[in-house]
């Protein structure tokens, strides 16, 4: 009775001692994705708009690897969710090694897990790249599973059924199908030894034919595009080699299954040391990985993004006072902030600022990252339409997204069409996770006096441009100058007017629009602005560039007197007097005309 409690025992032990790597490797990058690496599941989640219909499903699977983009689609949508996400790619990674371990043994019979795990690995490193997309992992996933199928039942038909089943791979695959021919090819080459070429030379004759065929009659669309749709290659050239690298080293499979390493007889050890040496190395090489992979200027930017989709605009303001940044769309979502909170031009210099205006506003671009954020200006000067211009030719551009979808609902809102911001509010209740989004918007519809009552829509309402005008998109402040002319009451347009007024150090512009902040209801100016009267004034020998009522607070001017003094002991030398300036003024507008 005591052997056979041991040997339960033994069992047990060693069953987990098995999956004690697969363990290690699947919390490793779940940590790391859900504490640390959670701004590339916001980015990826927020790059596309997953629909839960019929319609959506039949419209995704009707092109090669439709099968593939629509399962991305809907796993990529659970990154909603930090924890469900890192769920996802940590579990899709360590399928991927369990697989290609167990086919492995199929093939070689041997327990080999060096290549399962550094292609895991591999996959994991690609995964840290914000540009590298769950689909690319699910199309090989999906590949090295049906090879798997195809070796464990090769008695059936010997390997012509899984040709017979190529077509059907591809359509459900797309490009990924080439990883399995590939595989498929080299397993024939390896591990038959008669009728090789009738087999290989029908892969080939079948696939021309499907591309052949299907891109003239079926799909309509180019060969070329037909050979690698719907495979993504990553931005960055290292990922693109890594994930090239990946492939390559998947390919090889059967060929790593025939090779003998007699280095590895050198190291002798017990199955549980085996195992746990095993674990502890890939422990070592997730924590190396984590380390060298994490990007905090990308942590930092998204984490701006979520806050700013958020409209948490006073935490933005705070964050990118305590992390500065250089990313010119981290300035351009702060001083969206900075306008929001009516402190544009209170605390322009205290973040950096380009001479241009590229942090104030975006020039219109067909790039994606461009049109996606590019409207948010306009949506807060008033400029709705352009708004809602901007969020549809994105959607045109690159398909629908969480934030653009709710853009378009949010300008029909304001514009009281009602019935057009219905149908995308129907769209967004077709979601996973924005549906209590879509409820809260749908109960704007046909209400006006909730609209109007709303902190958000009802301020674009009563601010939204009512003269038409055709916008300079090579030009923004060409249109906020329109929007100006045309209502005069408009805060945020003026401020963003002002503001690049300082920027281009547009003196007469300065002193000319000043007293437009009595007529705007402002009880004092803000900071910038009593900075450039008084370095004006000063120009002016004494005479004051403003006339009107408003007075510059006491503050600014010994402000002022300090910064001049400073000057001074420095011999009027602005070259000498710099850093002293820049470390007592340089978060104002005296600093940067004197110095940007």
């Amino acid at each position: 009775m005591t052997s056979k409690v041991k040997t339960v025992n033994k069992i047990t032990s060693d069953r987990l001692l098995s999956w004690l790597p697969y363990i290690v490797l699947f919390s490793g990058m779940y940590i790391w994705f859900t504490y640390v690496a959670g701004y590339i599941l916001f980015f990826q989640e927020k790059s596309a708009l997953f629909i839960l219909s019929f319609d959506y499903l039949s419209e995704t699977i009707t092109k090669p690897g439709g099968f593939v983009v629509w399962l991305s689609g809907l796993l990529t949508s659970f990154y909603y969710y930090p924890a469900s996400g890192a769920i996802v790619i940590s579990l899709t990674i360590t399928i991927i090694s369990f697989i290609l371990s167990h086919t492995l043994f199929t093939l070689s019979g041997k327990n080999e897990k060096i290549l399962p795990f550094v292609t895991a690995l591999l996959l994991f490193l690609l995964h840290t790249d914000y540009s590298y997309f769950l689909m690319n992992s699910l199309g090989i996933l999906l590949q090295i599973l049906f090879f798997y199928f195809v070796i464990r039942t090769i008695h059936l038909m010997k390997g012509w059924l899984a040709i017979i089943f190529l077509p059907v791979l591809y359509f459900l695959t797309g490009g990924f199908v080439w990883v399995f021919i590939f595989l498929l090819i080299l397993y024939f080459l390896l591990f038959f030894k008669e009728r090789i070429v009738p087999r290989i030379s029908s892969i080939f004759v079948l696939m021309s034919l499907i591309f052949g065929v299907s891109g003239s009659f079926i799909f309509f669309e180019n060969a070329s595009k037909l050979l690698f749709s719907p495979v993504i290659f990553p931005v960055e050239k290292l990922s693109a080699l890594l994930f090239t690298t990946t492939s390559i080293l998947i390919i090889l499979l059967p060929l790593i299954a025939v090779v003998r390493f007699p280095v590895l007889n050198f190291f002798r050890l017990t199955y549980s040391s085996e195992k746990i040496l095993r674990s502890a190395l890939l422990l070592c090489a997730v924590l190396l990985i984590s380390i060298y992979s994490f990007d905090r200027k990308d942590h930092n930017y998204f984490h701006v993004e979520k806050l700013f989709y958020e409209r948490k605009f006073g935490d933005i303001i705070r964050y990118n006072t305590e992390h500065p940044s250089t990313n010119s769309l981290t300035l351009f979502y702060n001083n969206i902030a900075l306008s929001e909170t009516d402190q544009l031009n209170d605390k322009l210099f205290s973040f950096i600022q380009t001479s241009d205006g590229k942090t104030l506003f975006l020039k219109w671009e067909m790039v994606t990252e461009i049109l996606k954020r590019g409207g948010y200006f306009y949506y807060t000067t008033g400029m709705i339409n352009e708004a809602h211009r901007w969020a549809y030719e994105n959607i045109v551009m690159s398909g629908m997204t969480p934030e653009g979808i709710k853009m378009l609902i949010k300008t029909e809102v304001i514009n009281c069409h009602y019935r057009m911001a219905e149908k995308y509010i129907r769209i967004l209740k077709k979601t996973l996770f924005y549906k209590n989004e879509a409820r809260r918007l749908e109960k704007f519809l046909y209400n006006d006096e909730a609209v109007e009552s709303d902190a958000e829509l009802g301020s674009g309402r009563k601010t939204r441009v009512k003269s038409d005008f055709f916008t300079i998109t090579d030009d923004p402040i060409v249109n906020v100058e329109r929007v100006i002319q045309g209502d005069s009451l408009n805060r945020s347009a003026f401020g963003y007017f002002m503001a690049f007024s300082l920027l281009k150090k547009d003196y007469k512009s300065l002193s000319r629009n000043a007293v437009q902040y009595e007529r705007l209801g402002y009880k004092a100016f803000p900071v910038h602005i009593e900075e450039a009267l008084l370095a004006i004034e000063t120009m002016n020998n004494s005479e004051s560039a403003y006339k009107g009522c408003l007075k510059i607070s006491k503050a600014t001017q010994d402000r002022w007197i300090g910064f001049l003094t400073i000057f001074q002991q420095y011999g009027n030398n602005p070259r000498a007097a710099e850093p002293a300036l820049r470390k007592s003024y340089g978060n104002t507008f005296w600093y940067w005309a004197f110095y940007k």
